[in-house]
């Protein structure tokens, strides 16, 4: 019997008779150390940390090493982290060089640096060699971080040798090894301007001649943006002003850049700031908008100097900046509407200018949004503007614009998303403009008006609904079938639509219309605890079956519920804003299915693609925003995937990467991706080794079309996890790969570890499912149905 599911309450059941044990006096935690239960004995061991008690520490040393569980192990040595001793020290050492999981390897490496900073890293410099000397590296850059933050201020003496170990590791023949020496190397050189300078040398200047060593690049500019020092700055500015630089090494520059700056006394940030836009205009923006550790005024001020550059790019990445600056941000590229000109910047401006909320922007920038509506002419630059623009609690004057474009003849793909946002204003003067669309001789339109009155949600958009429900158009019917669902507080059930007409009859006088931010109250039940499968439950799913990637295996084994429509039928298939389309590789949806795919998703959809999907299904719909990369080869391959420096506080990727946790990529023939368009598509995982082999190391983006989300992974979902792992030897091996590479948490692996299917790799791969990679998806599911 498969077992992927099983409450989270039994384990806060467990952790709470935990507590409760450990409350009554009589319980010693020196005894719980020895209990049958892994829950008791974690708690015991927190419950041990600075107890100045010898057999403290020899109890915390045995669980550390020894303890059969994760948990309790990553609790002791957290807790020996206290400690000091050279007992504690020579079993964190151990831990974090040897330990099969990373988040153990991990919490040693930081437990390291609370006490004995010194001893510690001696030690760890010692273990720079060898077969462990990868993991050993990887544990000195967690540990290097975390006396940083405590406020370590090592000097070059304190670490030079572990630096001069790790400059060794650069000559070695495995990748892995030169990859996790050039991280070190970086963060390990802070302190000394002539080893920091040779370490350049190495790395960025000779390294990537011919255009090698990008792998090596990547790292040590990861490194620098843990560590900066004022002397990485020429470099920086040096390889941003490139234009050849593959876009996993820019984005990296870009990072370390914004990390500098962060760095930077405050009077010095300014000229710093100029220094970097003469270097490279876009790049500086986007190293701007990543610079949490400038003040805010600051930032604003270069990138409203970067707005007035010649260079459009550099104009369109400052605009996309202000989004990450809140408010304040918000402001600023409202401000700067009325001198923007390039359809680019103004849709940039006006999306920056609504992102801190999802509700109606204040007063002012609302008047600004309007104003610049007045002047727009392309349909790009109005289409964003009806999307900021339609908001609850908008003005009048905000929804005669979008309901002019709405009723004007202009293009479809404008009047359908100025459709829907005029009626996300939930204005009473939506409804009539929005029931004249209903009787349009184009089911773009009625489809769209349908959407549009199920945001009004109120009673006189019961009427121009119950009309739509026999449409020929299958889309428009289930749109107007569904928003009467939505309206009723029937979501979930099954409704014949025959139905509708005798049920309002007898039931409307007494349906309480709720508002679109007491449904969103509502759906924040479906927060980031919530197992997996129930961020599903009650959405259609709809997947169009690929030649490649069978993604509904994935969703039968998860227990997600969903339908199955063949290319060319998406016609038929009733598409609506609150479905979830997923189209599997090689995704060659029919001409016939376009025009469905770009109406679905303006409207408020959400589509997920893989691998070819991006040529045959993501650019025939929405052109100029990702391709293909032309990869010199075909694409065969299994690489490590890494959150890129714009995404890693993204909500998509919430859960992703916690404890260490690194995706394994399989590609199997893979459509690598290619930006088009950086400041609409923006990269969430990306690999340098993929882009050291192939060419492009871009391997998940994600960009927003009128009301709706596209997201593109290179990967096949069936292909990963232990179908596509490496040869594993025994149980504890499968187990820290589920673990640290397809998203097993700690403590569902408590659950199953005593399975015997560890004992088989194809057993195992029949009961574990990966989960890093569909865990991005399931947050784009789950932020469409908190925000929708």
């Amino acid at each position: 019997m498969r077992s992927l599911h099983l409450p989270s309450l039994l384990a806060a059941a467990a952790l709470a008779a935990c507590i409760g044990a450990l409350a009554a006096p009589q319980d010693d935690p020196l005894d719980l150390v020895k209990s049958d239960d892994p829950a008791v004995r974690a708690e015991a061991a927190r419950a041990l940390a600075g107890v100045e008690d010898r057999r403290a520490e020899t109890a915390l040393v045995r669980l550390t090493r020894g303890d059969d569980d994760l948990l309790v192990r990553i609790a002791a040595a957290e807790a020996l982290g206290e400690s000091g001793s050279k007992a504690a020290t020579k079993a964190l050492v151990e831990v974090a060089v040897e330990a099969l999981f990373t988040r153990e390897r991990l919490a040693a490496a930081r437990a390291l640096a609370t006490t004995g900073v010194e001893a510690a890293r001696e030690a760890l410099a010692g273990e720079l060699k060898g077969r462990d000397a990868a993991a050993a590296a990887g544990s000195i850059v967690a540990f290097e971080r975390a006396a940083i933050a405590g406020g370590d201020a090592a000097t070059a003496e304190a670490l030079e040798e572990a630096a001069d170990r790790a400059s060794r590791m650069l000559r070695s023949r495995d990748a892995a090894e030169r990859t996790a020496g050039a991280r070190a190397l970086m963060v390990l050189t802070r302190a000394s301007e002539e080893a920091r300078a040779a370490a350049i040398e190495a790395i960025l200047v000779e390294g990537l001649e011919d255009g090698g060593g990008i792998e090596a690049a990547c790292a040590a500019l990861e490194g620098m943006a843990i560590a900066p020092t004022p002397s990485d700055e020429p470099v920086l500015l040096g390889l941003l002003a490139r234009g050849d630089l593959a876009t996993v090494l820019a984005r990296r520059v870009e990072g370390a850049l914004a990390a500098h700056l962060g760095a930077l006394p405050e009077g010095d940030v300014a000229a710093a700031v100029e220094r970097a836009a003469s270097a490279s205009g876009a790049g500086a923006a986007r190293a701007i908008g990543l610079a949490d550790g400038v003040d805010g005024a600051a930032r604003i001020a270069a990138l409203r100097a970067l707005l007035g550059a010649d260079d459009v790019d550099a104009r369109a990445a400052a605009a996309h900046a202000l989004a990450r600056l809140g408010g304040a941000g918000a402001t600023a590229a409202a401000a700067a509407l009325a001198a923007a000109e390039d359809p680019r910047v103004v849709a940039r401006l006006a999306e920056s200018a609504v992102a801190p909320d999802r509700e109606a922007p204040d007063a002012d920038v609302e008047a600004q949004l309007v104003a610049a509506a007045a002047s727009a002419q392309d349909p790009r630059a109005r289409e964003a503007l009806a999307v900021a623009l339609g908001r609850a609690g908008a003005s009048e004057e905000a929804a005669r614009v979008v309901a002019g474009w709405a009723r004007d003849d202009g293009p479809a793909e404008l009047r359908v998303t100025a459709a829907i946002a005029l009626g996300a204003t939930r204005r009473g003067e939506a409804v009539p403009v929005l029931a004249g669309l209903a009787t349009s001789g184009d089911w773009r339109l009625r489809a769209a008006a349908a959407a549009g009155l199920e945001r009004v949600s109120s009673r006189p958009c019961v009427a121009p609904l119950l009309s739509l429900l026999d449409d020929e158009s299958a889309t428009v019917a289930r749109t107007a079938h569904r928003a009467l669902l939505l309206l009723a507080d029937r979501e979930g059930e099954e409704v014949d639509p025959r139905t509708w007409p005798a049920w309002w009859e007898e039931n409307g006088q007494r349906v309480t219309f709720t508002t679109r931010a007491e449904r969103q109250a509502l759906d924040e039940a479906y927060g980031y605890g919530v197992d997996d499968a129930l961020i599903y439950r009650g959405l259609d799913v709809v997947v169009v079956p690929g030649r490649g990637d069978r993604i509904e295996a994935v969703l039968e084994r998860l227990g997600i519920v969903h339908r199955k429509v063949r290319a060319g039928e998406l016609a038929s298939a009733g598409l609506h804003p609150g479905a979830i389309l997923l189209v599997g590789c090689t995704g060659e949806i029919a001409p016939q299915d376009v025009p469905v795919v770009r109406w679905f998703v303006r409207s408020g959809g959400a589509l997920f693609t893989s691998c070819w999907a991006l040529t045959y299904t993501v650019e025939p719909s929405f052109p100029a925003i990702v391709t293909r990369f032309p990869s010199p080869g075909e694409v065969l391959d299994n690489v490590f995937a890494r959150p890129t420096a714009s995404a890693l506080d993204s909500a998509y990727l919430t859960g992703v990467f916690d404890g260490g946790v690194q995706p394994y990529y399989s590609l199997v023939g893979a459509h690598l991706i290619q930006v088009v368009d950086p400041e609409r598509a923006r990269v969430l995982l990306d690999s340098p080794a993929a882009a050291a082999r192939h060419g492009s190391g871009d391997l998940a983006a994600w960009f927003r079309v009128g009301h709706g989300v596209v997201l593109d992974t290179a990967n096949h979902f069936e292909e990963q996890g232990f179908s596509a792992a490496p040869g594993l030897d025994g149980p504890e091996e499968r187990q820290a790969f589920a673990v640290n590479h397809m998203g097993m948490t700690p403590e569902r692996l408590r659950l199953v570890q005593d399975e015997r299917w560890w004992r088989s790799q194809s057993r195992t791969a029949e009961e574990v499912a990966d989960l890093s990679v569909f865990r991005i998806l399931t947050n784009f599911v789950r932020e469409k149905r908190i925000a929708r």
